[in-house]
């Protein structure tokens, strides 16, 4: 998607990809496209790949896979498997690696994004993909803690916090 989208456009053109565009909002955005062929691209790819996200996919599976699935847990009783103690025990070490992971992250980003003082649109956080002024660690924790719908604008202050 080209960055050249109109600014005031942008959160119309992410609400109406997904759907959530209202009556008014709708006849604007129309109204604008008509004239503005950059925008009009905008609005097709973000609804060309909302579409080819929301869709489901179907994997065809050989009946020897099926087979072999079926013997490997005939191999162990099922409190075996679900042995809660064991995955708890095997698990405990990459849960600890990613949480080490995220808070380092996470905190490189907090301490950037408190010293940014980028212009932001005020546009819903679901539009932080295609904004410039948002940088990876800022997105990256918008992702995790920001709503969609949120002002990117107030998120990203709330996140400097």
């Amino acid at each position: 998607m080209t960055t050249d989208v109109c600014p005031d456009m942008l959160a119309l053109i992410v609400r109406a990809a997904d759907g959530s565009l209202d009556e008014q909002g709708s006849h604007l955005l129309a109204a604008h496209t008509s004239t503005c062929a950059t925008c009009r691209e905008a609005l097709a790819s973000q609804v060309l790949v909302h579409d080819l996200l929301a869709a489901p996919r179907s994997v065809a599976t050989s009946a020897g896979f099926t087979a072999r699935v079926m013997a490997a847990l005939g191999r162990e009783s099922w409190m075996e498997v679900f042995d809660f103690r064991r995955w708890t025990w095997r698990l405990a070490p990459v849960a600890a690696a990613v949480a080490v992971a995220a808070y380092a992250v996470l905190g490189s980003a907090r301490a950037r994004s408190a010293g940014t003082s980028a212009i932001v649109p005020d546009v819903p956080v679901a539009s932080a993909l295609m904004s410039d002024a948002v940088d990876q660690h800022e997105l990256v924790s918008l992702m995790l803690f920001a709503s969609p719908d949120e002002s990117l604008t107030s998120a990203l202050k709330a996140d400097a916090r």
